[in-house]
């Protein structure tokens, strides 16, 4: 610790005083440095590469990265951070002592992602020790691939150099399933947003997430989110902040996760039962585009009340053409109900070639590229449905002169569509 002023400093002291401000107020004090990680010429000159390639993002770059990552939570720890108020001599008070039990207490580790967009659940790794086998199994597989699929091209994920990560297990994972990650600089946690979301959790100890709410004016601005360069480190900008601060909320409030949903009979613009996509009571909808199935998939007639069914046979029948949605974990469920899903329907993934797209954001797909999202498929059917014709599009209204029955106007029999 330096404890002796340059001559600027002197000079800077000495105008002070004759100014009229007291020693006290321009007296040293003793305060905690800033920790960090231990940097190499290497890790700096990595760190410094990263800053110049990234510093000119704007917000439509960062939009489909996802920055994930897992953290411990010590049941019994003492951060040093508490603080009490006392006098002299009061030091070894009870009523001035923080108890810890550095051995003790249990922990619980948990991982999560979050983006612009929204976020990952918060995923307990249950044995608290994560492997590469578990990491892909248990995190790339359910939960980052259906996040990958539900943003669409542009995706990037972000995870550090950890063990797990870069096995060859996950590694051959994500590139089967074509899946890019961002080259994150080694020894470089600060610059992830999401560490600085677990410290933040940390402190707050889970326990008093609607304090947050008093604070986020500040943080809520529009406009550029920069990376910028100081002494080959990189800063956030605040205005990234206002994305961490979000991704906190995300993991202590309710879900706001977007899904890609492609629909290709009654729930279509124009269709009988296109009003309940419609119905904002059941959640949220935007509509994207209109896309056609990359393979062929038989789409049949079929039923006592002519429903349309997607038959799961592909390569068979016709590429189908329909449109692709965005909805909300809410209107998923309903959805989920609606198509009697998974004992009728199966909700699955289907490749698709985009026709229109009218959405907005980052990772817009061109007219002609593909897509994924989810469709309402069956395997259960009826074997004579194999020989029914097949068609590229649905309408009810079209000359097969099968007329789609609704809801309202069927029987008591049992029958969803």
């Amino acid at each position: 610790m330096r404890r002796y002023l340059d001559p600027t400093e002197v000079a800077q002291a000495v105008q002070l005083l004759q100014d009229g401000t007291s020693i006290r107020a321009i007296a040293r004090r003793a305060r905690r440095p800033l920790v960090g990680p231990v940097l190499t010429a290497r890790h700096r000159g990595a760190r410094l590469a990263f800053a110049i390639e990234h510093q000119n993002w704007q917000v439509r770059h960062w939009r489909p990265v996802l920055f994930t990552d897992e953290s411990r939570f010590t049941l019994s720890t003492c951060d040093r951070r508490e603080r009490v108020w006392r006098s002299r001599g009061e030091r070894y008070a009870a009523c001035n002592i923080v108890q810890h039990d550095r051995f003790g207490g249990g922990s619980v580790m948990f991982w999560g992602g979050i983006s612009m967009e929204g976020r990952t659940d918060l995923y307990r790794l249950d044995n608290g020790t994560l492997t590469a086998i578990r990491y892909r199994d248990e995190i790339l597989g359910p939960i980052v691939r259906p996040y990958a699929g539900a943003v669409g091209p542009g995706f990037l994920l972000v995870h550090d150099y950890a063990r797990p990560h870069v096995a060859r297990v996950c590694r051959q994972f994500l590139e089967d399933e074509g899946i890019d990650t961002i080259e994150w600089p080694p020894r470089s946690p600060d610059l992830n947003p999401i560490e600085h979301l677990w410290d933040i959790m940390f402190r707050i100890g889970f326990t008093e997430p609607f304090g947050l709410l008093t604070n986020l004016p500040k943080y809520f601005r529009k406009g550029r989110i920069s990376l910028t360069l100081n002494s080959g480190l990189l800063l956030l900008d605040e205005k990234v902040h206002s994305c961490l601060t979000l991704g906190i909320l995300s993991f202590l409030l309710p879900a706001t996760q977007m899904t890609r949903i492609f629909i290709y009979g009654t729930l279509k613009k124009g269709q009988p039962n296109h009003y309940r996509m419609l119905d904002t009571t059941k959640g949220n909808v935007k509509f994207l585009g209109r896309a056609r199935t990359v393979d062929k998939y038989p789409l049949v007639i079929a039923g006592k009340y002519n429903i349309p069914f997607l038959l799961n046979m592909p390569g068979e029948g016709q590429r189908v053409q329909g449109e692709i949605y965005s909805v909300d974990d809410p209107m998923l469920k309903f959805l989920d109900w609606f198509e009697s899903c998974p004992k009728m329907y199966q909700r699955t993934q289907v490749l698709l070639e985009i026709e229109e797209w009218v959405g907005e954001g980052e990772g817009t797909p061109k007219v002609g590229s593909t897509t994924e999202a989810f469709v309402y498929t069956t395997t259960t059917y009826e074997p004579e449905w194999l020989q029914y014709p097949t068609f590229d599009s649905y309408d009810a209204y079209g000359d097969h002169g099968l007329q789609f029955m609704t809801r309202e106007a069927r029987d008591s029999d049992n029958v969803i569509s």
